[in-house]
């Protein structure tokens, strides 16, 4: 019978090891029953753990002030963390220097224990979503080309194909090389990381974001025409359905896997947001984080004008359409 503990990381984030194979990983073995399982870390009062289905990882909420983790948080009570911060605030402006130097020093550590924590968060995540990128191609794209060149076979055409997923197997190239390096730097290189892929994110990530309400588009238009009976709709349909059911799939949808690049800029931008507020003031990497955030808010904020002139130039085709000919081969080039 297999042996299964739950054991700490360095970063303080918990992963099971099986003690018979010597195999560790951080979902909950399927294998484990709840007689059998090993004992678990001791969670601080007013935090709360839950387990997120989609990345098969825990995370721990803060019923009190309504933070989450992917990371267990330290076993101290917040109450006295919050009168700590505040006793140290004082000491560092009223003390005399050795209580200046001890609170200075007792705050630096904290920050560089926080920041320790954030970049184990920032790797749970970015590993949770290259993963989750691998598999919308195994699942839904892989066969989908496999099987697209053949007239009989095909169930989207390749048109259809590069419509609803565009570019994502450039994204999830991008993001996997981002993972490796991010793994290599460690936390002392993290901002640099960023720093350096944030071209590579944007020449990507724009045209995909760009492209996601024509992607939805032709996702809701096959499920229009599949409850009207449409036979190609229904085959179409039907296959999404079965994908959904794929073991590594667990449940999701197409949809669901197709917003998790709209949505990744931000989670990047909340995550060095933490980290540049537990990055000492004067620290010799404060600018280097302070500038991978200035780097990806801006990302963020060009995803959404390149998108908003995208639905313009897309309202202004139907407006253009109105004054075409139905039977027209194509459109004219310039309207008065």
């Amino acid at each position: 019978m297999e042996e299964w503990a739950y054991l700490p990381s360095d970063s303080g984030a918990y992963y099971y090891a099986n003690l018979t194979t010597g195999a560790t990983q951080w979902a909950r073995p399927e294998s484990l029953d709840t007689a059998a399982a090993p004992s678990r870390p001791v969670i601080p009062d007013q935090w709360v753990e839950h387990f997120d289905e989609e990345s098969n990882l825990p995370y721990y909420h803060n019923e009190s002030t309504g933070a989450t983790t992917w990371v267990l948080p330290a076993d101290e009570d917040d109450d006295d963390d919050g009168w700590e911060d505040a006793e140290e605030a004082v000491l560092l402006e009223e003390g005399d220097d050795d209580e200046q130097q001890l609170a200075a020093e007792r705050r630096r550590d904290k920050n560089a224990l926080r920041r320790r924590q954030i970049f184990e968060e920032i790797l749970q995540t970015e590993r949770v979503y290259v993963a989750s990128l691998a598999t919308l191609q195994k699942v839904y794209l892989d066969p989908l080309r496999m099987v697209a060149s053949t007239p009989k076979a095909a169930i989207f055409s390749f048109e259809d194909i590069d419509a609803i997923f565009l570019n994502i197997d450039v994204i999830a190239k991008v993001n996997a090389q981002f993972l490796e390096e991010l793994v290599a730097g460690g936390a002392a290189s993290c901002a640099d990381t960023f720093a350096a892929n944030t071209k590579r994110f944007k020449g990507c990530y724009t045209r995909y974001v760009s492209n996601t309400d024509e992607s939805q588009a032709r996702l809701t238009r096959i499920r229009q025409l599949a409850d009207k009976g449409n036979k190609a709709a229904v085959e179409q349909h039907r296959f999404m359905g079965v994908a959904k059911t794929h073991p590594d799939a667990k449940g999701q949808d197409l949809t669901s896997f197709l917003i998790k690049p709209v949505q990744k800029m931000v989670h990047y931008k909340l995550m060095l947001e933490q980290l540049l507020a537990h990055t000492d003031p004067g620290d010799p990497d404060e600018p280097k984080v302070a500038a991978a955030l200035e780097a990806v808010c801006s990302l963020a904020s060009a995803f959404n004008e390149d998108k908003r002139a995208a639905q313009d130039f897309q309202a202004l085709r139907a407006v253009f359409a109105k004054f075409a000919e139905p039977d027209a081969s194509r459109l004219r080039t310039e309207l008065v």
